[in-house]
């Protein structure tokens, strides 16, 4: 199973009180796949390239998951239910 993350809205949403402290970051050291995603663009009012600019910076995560983060979007995309 691949969760899909939205941390723009995890915090619009009070889900998380920061990016810093979004559940991803438990989920990741957990061994959890995931992917970044917008939610609802236009009420988050982002973009998936912001997402990953929050993933970075404000939350504070490493290039290499980002790309772990890309690697579980392609395969989760081929994945057959």
């Amino acid at each position: 199973m691949t969760l899909e993350l939205a941390l723009t809205s995890n915090v619009q949403n009070s889900a998380a009180a920061s990016s810093r402290e979004d559940p991803i970051h438990r989920l990741v050291e957990s061994g959890v796949p995931i992917t970044l995603n917008t939610d609802d663009p236009t009420v988050s009012n982002t973009r998936l390239s912001v997402e990953y600019r929050v993933a970075a910076v404000a939350a504070g995560l490493a290039p290499q998951r980002l790309l772990e983060f890309s690697a579980a979007a392609a395969a989760a995309s081929l994945h057959r239910q």
